[in-house]
Protein backbone atom coordinates (compact mmCIF):
# COMPACT_ATOMS: atom_id res chain seq x y z
CA UNK A 1 0.00 0.00 0.00
CA UNK A 2 1.32 3.47 -0.86
CA UNK A 3 0.30 6.66 0.92
CA UNK A 4 -0.14 9.92 -1.00
CA UNK A 5 -0.29 13.28 0.74
CA UNK A 6 -1.62 16.47 -0.81
CA UNK A 7 -0.67 19.36 1.42
CA UNK A 8 -2.63 22.50 0.53
CA UNK A 9 -1.24 25.81 1.78
CA UNK A 10 -4.37 27.90 2.06
CA UNK A 11 -2.49 31.18 2.38
CA UNK A 12 -1.16 30.68 -1.15
CA UNK A 13 -4.65 30.42 -2.70
CA UNK A 14 -7.13 32.51 -0.70
CA UNK A 15 -9.79 32.25 -3.43
CA UNK A 16 -9.56 28.45 -3.72
CA UNK A 17 -12.88 26.74 -3.03
CA UNK A 18 -11.68 24.27 -0.41
CA UNK A 19 -15.07 22.58 -0.16
CA UNK A 20 -14.94 21.86 -3.89
CA UNK A 21 -11.43 20.41 -3.57
CA UNK A 22 -12.52 18.17 -0.68
CA UNK A 23 -15.54 17.09 -2.71
CA UNK A 24 -13.36 16.28 -5.74
CA UNK A 25 -11.05 14.21 -3.52
CA UNK A 26 -14.00 12.40 -1.94
CA UNK A 27 -15.26 11.63 -5.43
CA UNK A 28 -11.85 10.14 -6.35
CA UNK A 29 -11.96 8.06 -3.18
CA UNK A 30 -15.21 6.42 -4.26
CA UNK A 31 -13.21 4.26 -6.68
CA UNK A 32 -12.48 1.44 -4.22
CA UNK A 33 -10.44 -0.42 -6.85
CA UNK A 34 -7.99 2.46 -6.84
CA UNK A 35 -8.32 4.10 -3.39
CA UNK A 36 -8.27 1.98 -0.24
CA UNK A 37 -8.44 4.82 2.30
CA UNK A 38 -9.08 8.58 2.22
CA UNK A 39 -8.67 11.11 5.04
CA UNK A 40 -8.57 14.89 5.43
CA UNK A 41 -6.31 16.04 8.29
CA UNK A 42 -6.74 19.57 9.58
CA UNK A 43 -5.51 19.19 13.17
CA UNK A 44 -4.87 22.68 14.48
CA UNK A 45 -3.20 23.91 11.30
CA UNK A 46 -4.21 27.39 10.26
CA UNK A 47 -2.23 27.72 7.04
CA UNK A 48 -2.41 24.22 5.55
CA UNK A 49 -4.15 20.87 5.67
CA UNK A 50 -3.38 17.40 4.34
CA UNK A 51 -5.47 15.14 2.17
CA UNK A 52 -4.30 11.53 2.43
CA UNK A 53 -4.97 8.60 0.12
CA UNK A 54 -3.86 4.96 0.30
CA UNK A 55 -3.58 2.94 -2.89
CA UNK A 56 -2.17 -0.34 -4.16
CA UNK A 57 -1.75 1.20 -7.62
CA UNK A 58 0.44 4.28 -7.14
CA UNK A 59 1.12 4.99 -10.82
CA UNK A 60 -2.53 4.67 -11.84
CA UNK A 61 -3.61 6.76 -8.86
CA UNK A 62 -1.08 9.50 -9.65
CA UNK A 63 -2.34 9.65 -13.24
CA UNK A 64 -5.97 9.98 -12.09
CA UNK A 65 -5.15 12.43 -9.30
CA UNK A 66 -3.11 14.77 -11.46
CA UNK A 67 -5.78 14.79 -14.17
CA UNK A 68 -8.75 15.22 -11.82
CA UNK A 69 -7.28 17.92 -9.60
CA UNK A 70 -4.27 19.64 -11.09
CA UNK A 71 -5.30 19.75 -14.73
CA UNK A 72 -8.87 20.70 -13.85
CA UNK A 73 -10.06 24.04 -15.19
CA UNK A 74 -12.07 24.78 -12.03
CA UNK A 75 -9.34 24.73 -9.39
CA UNK A 76 -6.25 23.31 -11.11
CA UNK A 77 -4.27 26.55 -11.37
CA UNK A 78 -4.94 27.51 -7.75
CA UNK A 79 -3.95 24.03 -6.54
CA UNK A 80 -0.76 24.06 -8.60
CA UNK A 81 0.16 27.33 -6.87
CA UNK A 82 -0.75 26.17 -3.36
CA UNK A 83 -0.05 22.44 -3.06
CA UNK A 84 2.75 20.03 -2.36
CA UNK A 85 2.19 16.38 -3.32
CA UNK A 86 4.26 13.54 -1.94
CA UNK A 87 4.00 9.79 -1.88
CA UNK A 88 5.82 7.12 0.03
CA UNK A 89 8.85 5.54 -1.57
CA UNK A 90 10.04 1.96 -1.29
CA UNK A 91 10.97 2.57 2.38
CA UNK A 92 7.79 4.41 3.35
CA UNK A 93 8.13 8.10 4.22
CA UNK A 94 11.89 7.67 4.78
CA UNK A 95 12.41 7.99 1.02
CA UNK A 96 9.25 9.82 -0.04
CA UNK A 97 8.84 11.14 -3.58
CA UNK A 98 8.11 14.81 -4.16
CA UNK A 99 5.71 14.77 -7.10
CA UNK A 100 4.60 18.41 -7.14
CA UNK A 101 5.62 21.57 -5.32
CA UNK A 102 4.13 25.02 -5.63
CA UNK A 103 7.72 26.35 -5.81
CA UNK A 104 8.94 25.49 -9.32
CA UNK A 105 12.56 25.71 -8.11
CA UNK A 106 12.07 22.49 -6.10
CA UNK A 107 13.46 19.34 -7.71
CA UNK A 108 10.73 16.77 -8.28
CA UNK A 109 11.09 13.01 -8.17
CA UNK A 110 9.93 10.69 -10.95
CA UNK A 111 6.32 9.52 -10.80
CA UNK A 112 5.71 6.37 -8.77
CA UNK A 113 6.10 3.05 -10.47
CA UNK A 114 3.36 0.52 -11.09
CA UNK A 115 4.39 -1.44 -8.03
CA UNK A 116 3.32 -0.61 -4.50
CA UNK A 117 5.91 -0.91 -1.76
CA UNK A 118 6.03 -4.03 0.36
CA UNK A 119 4.55 -3.87 3.83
Amino acid sequence: MTDFCIQIHTDRAPDLDLAAVREACALLAQDKNLVKCFTVIEKGCVDHFNIMFKTEQPRAFWDVLSMALFKCGTHGAALRNAAIIMCEGTCGWDDYRLLHHYDPAQNLDPAPTCQSRSV
